[in-house]
């Protein structure tokens, strides 16, 4: 899990990553977001509405521990991202099934 965190550090600081939930659906609607991320202790009713959004398009969503998602981009508290580069998303995918 260390490495996935990492990398989705890493994306936040190349700019490629938004946070919050206005942010991904921006990104969802705009077919900018590669993948979704959401902390495990996001409320029921905010994983609902993005994964509705991400089966709507097609889009992969993982969840992380509980409050580890903040800490890993630099932004505390933060319960969702949208990873918005390919070459991230992919690999960031590719660690989270390696994790199983």
């Amino acid at each position: 899990m260390n490495k996935l965190l990492s990398m989705l550090g890493l994306s936040a600081r190349a700019g490629r990553l938004v946070s919050g939930v206005q942010a991904v659906e921006i990104a969802l609607k705009k077919g900018e977001a590669k993948l979704v991320v959401i902390d495990e202790d996001a409320s029921e009713g905010t994983k609902k509405q993005i994964s509705d959004a991400c089966l709507h398009k097609k889009t992969p969503l993982i969840t992380v521990p509980a409050s580890s998602l903040g800490d890993a981009i630099g932004k505390s508290g933060r319960m969702i991202a949208a990873v918005t580069d390919t070459s991230f998303a992919d690999r960031i995918y590719q660690l989270f099934k390696e994790i199983g």
